[in-house]
């Protein structure tokens, strides 16, 4: 017969072996873990201030953009003019200058676009990272 400390001893090895896979598994995704307390850590940009006026004969939009990352970025602003429907009307790229954006620096962009058709409206559509052409992670304040 087993003595009661031998049979909770018995077990340990297993317990042990868990908790080192779980320890390790917590140490390898600790930036995902991390994310969702404080953020998307993928975050490159964030959007200030947008506006789109319409003017006679036309569009003018402008707006900042904060660059986020440890690093200077080159970024563009894809804007859209959009019909009644919602579908795109004109698209608008603008850069945001400084060119690139230093870390932790706000750059801004403006321009002119087709005026708004009646009914329809005008967005910010994605910032795009200027070398790639590809979107960026933002977030808008």
């Amino acid at each position: 017969m087993m003595s009661p400390t031998k049979r909770s001893q018995s077990g340990s090895a297993g317990s042990i072996l868990v908790l080192a896979i779980i320890a390790t598994l917590v140490w390898w995704q600790w930036d995902r873990i991390a994310g969702i307390f404080t953020g998307s850590s993928d975050t490159v940009a964030e959007v200030t201030g947008f506006s789109c006026t319409a003017q006679t004969g036309g569009t003018r939009f402008e707006g900042n953009v904060r660059n986020l990352s440890k690093e200077p970025i080159g970024f563009r602003a894809l804007v859209t003019i959009n019909d009644t429907s919602g579908r795109t009307y004109e698209p608008r790229e603008a850069t945001i200058r400084p060119v690139p954006v230093p870390p932790q620096t706000t750059g801004m962009f403006y321009g002119d676009g087709a005026a708004i058709p009646d009914g329809g409206s005008c967005r910010l559509a994605n910032i795009l990272d200027a070398q790639t052409g590809y979107p960026v992670k933002y977030r808008r304040r």
